[in-house]
C-alpha cells in the first residue's frame, strides 16, 4: 500500500467510526413551530478547510431557504435533513441532532427523521431516547427491519433481554434471511443463559455472512458454556474483528456523505503534496464501503492507467478479477464473464477467476461452457470438491443425471467425509425412485458433521423417505432430529404431527400442530388439524380456545364455524358446552351452506340449547331425507340423536 494509500484509509476509519457517546440529548429548538427557523452553528475552527467550506456553503444555502416565504414545510425538512446527515457525518451530533428535530417538526410523519434522531442518541450514549424514537418511528413504518434491529440493540445494551428478543423476532418475520437479525437473537440467547438456543442462531449468522468473523467469538463462548470444548476451541482459533453488517439505507446516506467527505480532504491533501492516489486502491475502499458501482468504476480506471503504463500481467490480472466479482456482485454477469476471460488470458492459472467465470457463465445459461470451466480448474486442483459439485449442479440442469451421478459416485470414494457429496447422491437417488439408496446416502451424510442448513434437511428427507417405507418409528425419530436442528423447521413439524395423528397419538400430534399454527397462523388447515387433534386427545377446553383464535383470523370460514359449532353443541366436556352461541354459528352456517351436515349441526345446537322442539324438528328432516342412503352408519347415528331429542336429552358427543 502506498504512503498515500495508507493516509486515506486511515482517514476513512476516522470518518467512518460512529459509536461515541457524548452530551446529553436536547430539546427541540425554540421558534420552530412559528418557523423561526434556526440553522446550528457550531464550531469549525478545528475543522479542515474544505470539510469547513462545505458546511458553511450548505448553512448558508438553508438560511436563504428558510427566509423564503415560498418555501413549504416538506422542502425545509429536507433541507434541515440533508445538514443534519452532513453534520452527522463530520461527527457533529449535537447539531445533527437539532436539525432532524427540525426535519422532524416540520415533516411529523416522516420516519426518516424519527429513527435518525434514534441512531444520533444511541451514538451519543441516551439508549432510553434512542428506544422511544425507534419505537416512535416503527409506528410510523411498522415493518422496518432496520429499526426493529436497532430498536433490539439498544433494548440489548439496556439489559432488557425479553423485549429485544421480541423486536428481533419481528425483524426476522419481516427480513428472514438478515444475518443481523440472528445475531440479535443469538445475544439475546445468551443474555437468558440459553446457549442451546443461541448457537443455531449464530450459526446462521455466518452462513448468511462467513465473513463476520467476530461470530467465533460469541459461538466459542457459547460452546464453552454448553461443555463442548472442541467446538469451543475451533472457534476461538477462527475469531477476528469483522463485525455483522447490517443493511441500513438511511445510514448509508450518511457513510456515502462521510467517505466523500474523506475523499475530498485526501484529495485535497494530496494535490497540495503534488501526489495523486491510486485508482486501483480507492476502488477496493469503495467496494469495501459498500459503493460497488463507485469501485467498478475506479477500477476501470485504473485498468486504463495500468495499460498505459505496461504494468505487469499479473498486476493487470488481478484487477480485471476483482472487478468481475464486483460486476457478477452489481448483477452484471455478461461483463463480469469478459472480466474474467480477460483475467484468465494474462494469468490462465488464476484457479479462483475460472471458477467465478464458471459460476457466471451457469447463471447466464451457458451450461456446457461452465462446465469446460470447471474440467480446466479440475486438472489444476484434482480434488477440489467444491468445483465437482458445481459440474454435477451444471450436468443435472442439463439432465445429464447419469453422469451426475458417476461423478458423484467416484466423489463419494474420493471425499467419505464429504456429507454435501453424499447428499447430492442421495437427492439424485430420491429423484431416480432408488428409495433405499437414497435412505443409505443421506444415513452417511447424517452421521457426519452437517451444516445448521443441511441438518433440518437431511433428517427430513430420510423420515419422508422412511415414511414411504412404513418404518415409522424410524421417520419419527428423524421428524424430531430435524427439528433438534431446526425448531421451526416447519417441513418437519407438518410431517412428524400428521405422523403422529396417523399412528393415534393424538396429545403429540395436538403439540406439533400447534407450533406449526403459531409459525403459520395464516394456514387454515393446519389450525383445523390442531383443532381435531385437541378434540381426539380429549382436551377439549384447548380446542375451543383455539377454535375461538381460528374464528377471529377467519371469520367468516364455514368449515370453523361448523367445527366449533359441533364442539360447543356436543363436547364430551360439558363445561365447553354453549349451545345458544351454537346455535348463533350453525343458523349462519345453514343459510350460508344448507346442507345435510350443517342441518345436523343445527339440530344438535338446539338440544344443547335446551329447545328440543327444534332440535327434533331439523333431525327428523334428515333422517326422512336420508333414509334411502346407502351409509347405514349414518342412517343409525340419525336415528340415535333423533330418539335422544326425542327424549329431552342433548346430543352426547360430537
Amino acid at each position: 500500500m502506498t504512503r498515500f494509500a495508507s493516509t486515506l484509509f486511515s482517514t476513512l476509519l476516522i470518518f467512518l467510526t460512529v459509536a461515541v457517546p457524548v452530551a446529553a440529548t436536547r430539546e427541540m429548538p425554540e421558534g420552530v413551530a412559528a418557523r423561526q427557523l434556526t440553522v446550528p452553528k457550531p464550531d469549525l475552527s478545528a475543522m479542515e478547510e474544505s470539510a469547513r467550506a462545505k458546511i458553511e456553503s450548505t448553512q448558508s444555502s438553508l438560511e436563504d431557504l428558510a427566509r423564503r416565504d415560498d418555501v413549504d414545510d416538506t422542502e425545509l425538512s429536507e433541507a434541515f435533513g440533508h445538514l443534519g446527515r452532513l453534520m452527522h457525518a463530520y461527527r457533529l451530533f449535537d447539531s445533527a441532532e437539532e436539525c432532524y428535530l427540525t426535519s422532524q417538526s416540520l415533516a411529523p410523519g416522516d420516519y426518516r427523521w424519527t429513527y435518525y434522531l434514534g441512531v444520533i442518541r444511541n451514538v451519543k450514549g441516551d439508549l432510553e431516547a434512542a428506544t422511544v424514537d425507534y419505537r416512535r418511528a416503527l409506528t410510523e413504518k411498522p415493518e422496518d427491519p432496520t429499526t426493529l434491529i436497532r430498536l433490539g440493540d439498544a433494548l440489548l445494551e439496556l439489559g432488557r433481554g425479553d423485549e429485544a428478543r421480541q423486536s428481533f423476532q419481528r425483524a426476522r418475520a419481516v427480513d428472514p434471511d438478515n444475518a443481523a437479525v440472528y445475531y440479535g437473537l443469538g445475544r439475546a440467547a445468551g443474555f437468558a443463559d440459553n446457549f442451546e438456543r443461541a448457537v443455531p442462531m449464530f450459526e446462521k449468522v455466518l452462513e448468511l455472512q462467513p465473513d463476520a468473523t467476530v461470530i467465533h467469538y460469541l459461538l466459542g463462548q457459547a460452546y464453552r458454556k454448553l461443555g463442548d470444548m472442541e467446538k469451543a476451541r475451533v472457534h476461538l482459533g477462527q475469531r477476528g474483528q469483522d463485525d455483522v453488517k447490517v443493511h441500513d439505507p438511511l445510514g448509508d446516506q450518511v457513510a456515502r456523505l462521510a467517505l466523500g467527505t474523506a475523499f475530498e480532504i485526501v484529495m485535497s491533501l494530496a494535490r497540495s503534496a503534488d501526489d495523486y492516489p491510486d485508482e486501483e486502491f480507492l476502488g477496493f475502499a469503495l467496494s469495501h464501503f459498500g459503493d460497488v458501482r463507485g469501485s467498478i468504476d475506479q477500477l476501470k480506471q485504473s485498468l486504463t492507467l495500468q495499460q498505459e503504463a505496461d504494468a505487469s500481467s499479473k498486476e493487470q490480472s488481478r484487477i480485471h478479477y476483482v472487478l468481475g466479482g464486483l460486476l457478477v456482485n452489481d448483477g452484471r454477469d455478461a461483463e463480469a464473464i469478459e472480466q474474467f476471460e480477460r483475467a484468465l488470458e494474462l494469468a490462465p492459472d488464476l484457479a479462483d477467476a475460472r471458477v467465478k467465470l464458471g459460476n457466471a457463465l451457469a447463471r447466464q445459461g451457458k451450461l456446457e461452457e461452465a462446465i469446460a470451466a470447471y474440467d480446466r480448474v479440475t486438472e489444476l486442483q484434482p480434488r477440489n470438491t467444491t468445483v465437482a459439485l458445481k459440474r454435477v449442479s451444471a450436468l443435472m440442469e442439463l439432465g445429464r443425471d447419469t453422469e451426475a451421478r458417476q461423478n458423484l459416485e467416484m466423489l463419494a470414494v474420493l471425499e467419505p467425509e464429504s456429507s454435501e457429496v453424499h447428499v447430492r447422491l442421495a437427492t439424485i437417488l430420491e429423484k431416480s425412485g432408488d428409495a433405499a439408496g437414497a435412505i443409505e446416502r443421506y444415513g452417511k451424510a447424517a452421521e457426519l458433521q452437517l451444516s445448521l442448513v443441511e441438518q433440518p434437511q437431511v433428517h427430513f428427507r430420510l423420515a419422508s423417505l422412511l415414511r414411504q417405507q412404513d418404518d415409522n418409528e424410524k421417520a419419527i425419530d428423524h421428524y424430531r432430529l430435524a427439528l433438534e436442528a431446526d425448531p421451526e423447521f416447519v417441513p418437519a413439524l407438518g410431517g412428524v404431527a400428521s405422523l403422529l395423528a396417523q399412528l393415534g397419538h393424538m396429545q403429540e400430534a395436538a403439540s406439533f400442530f400447534g407450533a406449526l399454527s403459531e409459525l403459520q397462523p395464516n394456514q387454515l388447515q393446519t389450525r383445523l388439524a390442531e383443532a381435531t387433534t385437541l378434540i381426539l386427545s380429549g382436551q377439549h377446553a384447548a380446542a375451543k380456545t383455539r377454535l375461538e383464535a381460528a374464528l377471529k383470523r377467519f371469520p367468516g370460514d364455514m368449515r370453523v364455524m361448523d367445527v366449533l359449532a359441533r364442539h360447543l353443541a356436543a363436547a364430551p366436556d360439558h363445561a365447553v358446552r354453549d349451545g345458544q352461541r351454537a346455535i348463533v354459528l350453525a343458523r349462519r352456517l345453514f343459510d350460508e351452506v344448507p346442507s345435510a351436515e350443517s342441518a345436523e349441526t343445527l339440530a344438535m345446537a338446539y338440544a344443547e340449547a335446551g329447545d328440543f322442539t327444534q332440535a327434533v324438528k331439523w333431525q327428523k328432516q334428515l333422517v326422512d331425507e336420508l333414509v334411502t342412503e346407502s351409509d347405514p352408519a349414518l342412517a343409525q347415528r340419525l336415528r340415535v340423536n333423533l330418539s335422544l331429542y326425542e327424549r329431552g336429552e342433548p346430543c352426547c358427543a360430537e
